[in-house]
């Protein structure tokens, strides 16, 4: 199974590209991982799949 996730970094914040939560924490895991919490996944079986769910997140990025 293949999933993704968009998330972006601005201004010392985690935002869900795909969700669109925005100031979601990051933590680490007890097996010394880093995951960030709340943060949105979607399955994918194809490629043209994994293509429009990248075009949908970098709609919605924060643009300065």
């Amino acid at each position: 199974m293949v999933t993704c996730s968009y998330v972006e970094v601005y201004n010392d914040a985690c935002n869900d590209l795909l969700g669109g939560r925005k100031g979601l924490s990051l933590r680490e895991t007890g097996e010394r991982r880093v995951v960030v919490e709340g943060l949105s996944s979607e399955v994918v079986t194809s490629p043209q799949q994994v293509m429009e769910v990248l075009a949908r997140g970098n709609a919605n990025r924060v643009v300065a």
